[in-house]
């Protein structure tokens, strides 16, 4: 999205609204693109909280840093869905979670210019969803996931799942079974 139109029926009440996702902060190009984005949705909208969801893996911290210095977003989120996609660590340790969360707070209680006199609030997509031939997360790694993202002082936390009305659907929800769960 680039814009909000506070007319528009679908964006009225919009809290947050994420402009990209998952991109690579290296490339100048997509950082300005980045910029642009989130400067239009303050403009249209300055109440709805503009971001870029990010893939927690991809992005070292001085590309976060960065971007965040360049293109100025109301909140750093992320995804990272360790328990998922023949991860080593499916089923196993979230260490690699907890590193990328630990790179997004630090990044977010900087802020924007690094020197954590106003930091922003940061969040993250957690994983809902299995992978066809691949376990069903259980009840503790969903836990698990909120409970570390509140330890770690995350203020925005979202349930990632894939839905479809096709029973062959790859990538089914774990939190709602049968057709027409959409």
């Amino acid at each position: 999205i680039d814009s909000v139109n506070p007319t528009n029926p679908a964006h009225v009440g919009m809290v947050m609204v994420s402009v990209l996702e998952e991109q690579e902060l290296n490339d100048p190009n997509i950082v300005t693109t980045m910029a642009q984005r989130l400067a239009n949705i303050r403009a249209s909208a300055p109440n709805v909280i503009g971001y870029v969801n990010d893939a927690g893996v991809t992005n070292p911290l001085a590309d976060i840093q960065n971007y965040m210095a360049v293109a100025k977003p109301d909140m750093l989120s992320f995804d990272h869905y360790v328990f998922a996609f023949g991860d080593p660590w499916e089923g196993g340790s979230p260490t690699p979670l907890y590193s990328s969360m630990g790179k997004y707070r630090t990044a977010a209680l900087g802020g924007h210019n690094g020197d954590s006199t106003k930091p922003i609030p940061y969040g993250m997509w957690t994983q809902m969803f299995k992978v066809a031939g691949g376990a069903t997360l259980s009840e503790s790694e969903m836990s698990l996931q909120y409970g570390a993202a509140w330890v770690y002082g995350y203020t925005s936390l979202h349930a990632f799942r894939y839905s479809s009305e096709d029973p062959g659907n790859a990538l089914p929800s774990v939190l709602f079974a049968g057709p027409n769960d959409t």
